[in-house]
């Protein structure tokens, strides 16, 4: 990155503010200000470029995250259904091959139902999460990090 010096006349209060803050950060005032005004054009370049046209992306981010979230749901209803299915075909078959009590046979098939929510709630909580972080504050999330 190539510097370019550039000389500004503070009063007294801000240049003994600066080099306060300066002192306690162990930089030096030119370095302290140079990144002040870095986060000030970034600041401001983006309250001019990007954030006039937040709302518009945010509202067709939502759209499109509805529809996959919908989706999504039935997907897993299906495979949900589908898993039962599937679980119910195992049970038969394991109840023909495996001996045990009607007692085991349910805890197995209650153990099975279990792992089975499981599986299918973690993919469900990720998106969730997602859906959540476009549902923040708009002032809160749409603000630049200093």
């Amino acid at each position: 990155m190539i510097m370019k010096n550039l000389t500004i006349k503070v009063s007294a209060a801000t240049h003994a503010a600066l080099k306060e803050a300066a002192k306690e950060q162990r930089l030096s005032i030119s370095e302290l200000g140079r990144s002040y005004l870095d986060a000030a054009v970034k600041r401001r370049a983006w309250e001019d470029g990007v954030a006039p046209v937040m709302p518009e992306i945010r509202v067709e981010i939502q759209d499109k995250l509805v529809k996959m979230e919908e989706r999504f749901v039935r997907l897993l209803a299906r495979t949900a259904i589908e898993s039962g299915a599937t679980k119910r075909l195992v049970l038969r078959i394991l109840t023909e091959i495996r001996t045990g009590t009607a007692d085991e046979i349910v805890e197995w098939e209650r153990e099975a139902w279990q792992a089975s929510g499981k599986s299918l709630y973690q993919p469900l909580k990720g998106l969730h999460e997602l859906v959540e972080t476009l549902r923040v504050a708009p002032e809160v999330r749409d603000k630049p990090e200093n």
